[in-house]
């Protein structure tokens, strides 16, 4: 099974990396200032970026992710605009959107 990288899409050759080492090399900064936040939504966007929690959903010109949730029982569809999942729902930003927004930046 190839793997690909969860930001830019391109066949990696290490079949455990989450992002090529353009992308990672854009991301281990931002994903280490969230690290080092006071904030526990700000560590779960971290868990989220690391884990490789952000799937790119086919057939939406890349604007429509997938996360995964903390437990990894369920999964929310999002923007960088909404989220649907609870604090989403409720107009709050999430960890979930926050992580996006922070891979979209990179």
């Amino acid at each position: 099974m190839d793997n690909f990288c969860r930001k830019c899409n391109h066949r990696l050759e290490d079949p455990f990396a989450v992002y090529g080492p353009k992308c990672w090399s854009r991301l281990r900064g931002p994903v280490a200032a969230l690290q080092r936040s006071k904030g526990i939504p700000a560590h779960k966007a971290a868990d989220l970026l690391l884990s490789g929690g952000l799937v790119r959903q086919r057939g939406h010109s890349g604007r429509v992710w997938r996360a995964a949730s903390s437990d990894g029982k369920r999964s929310y569809l999002l923007t960088v605009e909404v989220c649907n999942c609870d604090a989403g729902i409720h107009e709050v930003l999430c960890n979930h959107r926050a992580a996006l927004s922070v891979l979209l930046a990179a």
